[in-house]
């Protein structure tokens, strides 16, 4: 069978896009201060390209209030809060490469708001699908697979983002030289370094930081260290922070998505 192939048709924001990547931070507790229509516009634009050019996914923009989609999280810890807007991110599962594509897309968006000034924080398994799913039509093979508050975040962090924080340990992440299968190897060319440390601030579920990398000859690969669709979603998220790396520095590709252990790689052009 051929392997999947997909770029996306439409030009990134790349220099912009790669600053937001050390500026996003997950945020739980919102001001109440709507977001501007002007940005609302452009997130409304980006989740169109998204929708267009990247099959069996789709981001839906709500610039509203509506808590009752962050109330799967039991009690205040980690608790969901006064956020003035939301997305919902959409899968096909009818396509084998859905959790790494909704990974992808679903973080270009993010790191969109965040170069927009806005704060957002992935939730892929605590929130209400029954009030997610009452808000978008959904075809029999599509779900609801994560979530995104939208807002301007408190100015100081709530002892309960603090917990969170502390508990996942999101200010820890991985050296190089545990994520890289070979050997980091110094003489490496800048594109390859740039895009693996852009990968490697990358958010997870609870930090796992499940990827690994290999570099070949002519590409970068990702891989997961359990072959299970919520990590292979995590390295979606990685494949978006990876590929902005290394188009920073002038590296353009495209993607080959692969099977089992194997997620992706990223073919230089």
């Amino acid at each position: 069978m051929d392997r999947e192939e997909f770029k996306i048709g439409f030009d990134l924001p790349v220099d912009r896009l790669h600053q937001a990547i050390g500026e996003r931070h997950s945020r739980r507790k919102y001001r109440e201060k709507s977001v501007e229509n002007k940005k609302a516009e452009k997130l409304s634009e980006l989740t169109g390209k998204i929708n267009s050019n990247i099959k069996s996914v789709r981001i839906e923009f709500f610039n509203q209030k509506n808590e009752n989609i962050f109330k799967g999280i039991i009690g205040a810890y980690g608790k969901i809060s006064g956020a003035p807007a939301y997305a919902v991110f959409i899968g096909d599962h009818d396509d084998e490469h859905v959790n790494e594509k909704l990974g992808y897309a679903g973080e270009l968006f993010i790191l969109e708001a965040t170069a927009l000034g806005l704060n957002t924080c992935w939730v892929s398994g605590m929130f209400n699908p029954t009030t997610a799913a009452g808000e978008v039509e959904l075809s029999s093979s599509e779900k609801i697979m994560a979530v995104t508050p939208i807002g301007y975040a408190e100015e100081t962090k709530a002892i309960s983002e603090k917990l969170m924080s502390a508990f996942a340990g999101s200010h820890k992440r991985k050296y190089l030289e545990q994520i890289c299968i070979d050997h980091v190897n110094q003489k490496w060319p800048v594109t390859i370094k740039s895009g693996l440390n852009a990968a490697r601030l990358a958010p997870s579920a609870v930090n796992r930081q499940p990827w690994r990398f290999k570099i070949k000859e002519g590409s970068l690969a990702i891989l997961t260290v359990k072959a299970k669709p919520a990590w292979r979603l995590d390295c979606g998220i990685a494949m978006a922070h990876l590929e902005l790396g290394c188009r920073k520095e002038g590296q353009a590709g495209h993607w080959v998505l692969l099977e089992g252990h194997e997620v992706a790689a990223y073919v230089f052009e």
